[in-house]
């Protein structure tokens, strides 16, 4: 129940986190080329990068937990 949480969290965060890192990419190329630019599919890479980060932590974490 704790990781299901935690996946739907991560994935939620990274995601949100791909939607403004997006638009910010957009704004700033927009005003340095007069076009805007980005990165295609950002916010769903984000959130898969996050899930992967979340779960390598909880696996070190419930390690650490076991050798001790």
């Amino acid at each position: 129940m704790k990781l299901s949480t935690f996946i739907i969290l991560s994935l939620a965060g990274g995601y949100i986190t791909g939607i403004v890192l997006s638009e910010l990419i957009g704004a700033i190329s927009y005003l340095w080329f007069d076009q805007k630019i980005g990165i295609k599919f950002l916010p769903i890479y984000t959130a898969i990068i996050s899930l992967a980060v979340m779960l390598l932590i909880n696996f070190k974490k419930a390690e650490k937990k076991i050798e001790s």
